[in-house]
Parts: structure tokens; sequence; C-alpha cells
């Protein structure tokens, strides 16, 4: 996802069967930060969706349940978290996603938009 600065990105691989891994970057001209790490891991037969940000929730990971899922829009929702309280992608088409952060019901005008395209 480009941006007037750089831009940022998602790099996924499968670690197991019930695992996905994710770092989460940003670019600015040659130089390239990860900020964040996620883990996506059926646990107990749920989906976990658990972040751990640079510099944000003292460095512990926060984790999100998958609460909602029609095959194109996925929820993941930790209510007692701060802020993100939800973490929603959404299927555009087979290399195009639109994943938003939000503050849930209770704090409705707080939201993030990101626009990702796969690059092969």
């Amino acid at each position: 996802m480009k941006d007037s600065s750089g831009g940022m990105g998602e790099t996924w691989i499968q670690s197991d069967t019930d695992i996905w891994e994710a770092r989460s970057f940003s670019f600015r001209s040659t130089d390239t930060s990860y900020y964040e790490t996620v883990r996506l891991a059926k646990l107990q037969g749920r989906w976990n969706y658990t972040v751990t940000s640079v510099g944000q929730n003292q460095n512990k990971p926060v984790a999100f349940t998958l609460t909602s899922e029609d095959h194109q829009i996925y929820i993941f929702e930790n209510p007692s978290h701060d802020f993100p309280k939800r973490i929603i992608y959404r299927l555009i088409k087979p290399d195009s996603i639109h994943a938003s952060i939000d503050g849930g019901k209770q704090l409705t005008g707080q939201e993030q938009h990101f626009y990702y395209n796969r690059i092969k």
C-alpha cells in the first residue's frame, strides 16, 4: 500500500496447517522498518489474531478472536483492548483486501483503513 511518504505492507507465511505469521512494515525511500508481527492461529477450534506492535502495549502481544466471517469479511475482536477493539479484513478481489481497525461499537468514528494489493 503506497501513501504520500512511502508505503506499508505485510508479508505472510503459512508456518503450519492452522498457523499463519506476518510482519508489517513501512518503507520510506530506501529505509524499511518493521513495526508489528501477527500470528493467526486456530486454537481450540477458534481463530485468534495476535498482534505484537513495537512501542505499544509494553511490546506485549494482544489477542483478537474471530467473531464473524462470511468468506469475504473476517472480523476479529477484543472488547477489553483500548484501541483497536476490532480488526476487519474484507476481500475485494483475489489479490486485493481492505483491512481496517476501529474502536468497535463503543468508540464510533475512530477507524483507520488500509488497502493492500498482493505483489508476487
